[in-house]
């Protein structure tokens, strides 16, 4: 199978740099305030190196109605994403595979993938809201898609809330939605590679 030229050490795409060109716009037009949470995920994850497959992780689709917006602030204000959410949350599985051992390259679209594993996905809520002083609240709804060769093995919808106070801390907005995607993250990789395996051991 015909590989992408992006390979697991990097990952970058069209959507994501023009996602650091709207932070840079932000900025040098003084709207880069406490309300633009930037996006990223945890330098942190689990290495447990059971994965042994090559697989595709495609674009995910953001299929929000408005996908810059994230949640409230406060009556007056809205969060707004610093980057692509499509990136962030098609990164997190990339990542996520590629820390447990699988030789992970990104794909465009499905049509790009070709055969083999392929992951894909559609992003359905992320929301970000501010409920306390200092306390924050994030729920997420994404839904994962595996197949090979065209057959699909696995599709699920992973939901997650998370809540908690985070004290003193200007990133707090970016921590706790970081937070958040891993928890489903790591709970649709994890019900992935026991699909994988099923259909082409070790």
């Amino acid at each position: 199978m015909k590989r992408s030229p992006l390979l697991c050490s990097t990952f970058r795409t069209p959507s994501f740099l023009a996602g650091l060109l709207l932070g840079a716009v932000l900025l040098l037009t003084g709207c880069a305030s406490s309300n633009v949470v930037p996006l990223h995920y945890p330098t942190q994850l689990q290495n447990f190196p059971w994965c042994r497959w090559d697989l595709t992780v495609t674009a995910f689709a953001d299929q929000r109605s408005a996908p810059q917006v994230l949640g409230a602030r406060d009556e007056q204000t809205r969060y707004m994403a610093g980057a692509d959410v499509g990136d962030w949350v098609t990164r997190a599985v990339f990542e996520e595979m590629k820390a447990r051992g699988c030789a992970c390259t990104y794909a465009k679209t499905a049509e790009q993938a070709g055969t083999g594993f392929v992951i894909s996905g559609q992003i359905l809520q992320i929301q970000l809201d501010k409920v306390g002083l200092s306390t924050w609240k994030t729920q997420m709804k994404v839904r994962y898609v595996l197949t090979r060769n065209g057959q699909q093995l696995y599709a699920a919808t992973h939901t997650g809330v998370v809540e908690r106070p985070i004290v003193l801390k200007e990133n707090a907005p970016s921590e706790i939605l970081a937070e958040g995607l891993q928890d489903i993250t790591i709970q649709a990789v994890e019900a992935m590679i026991p699909a994988m395996e099923k259909v082409q051991a070790f």
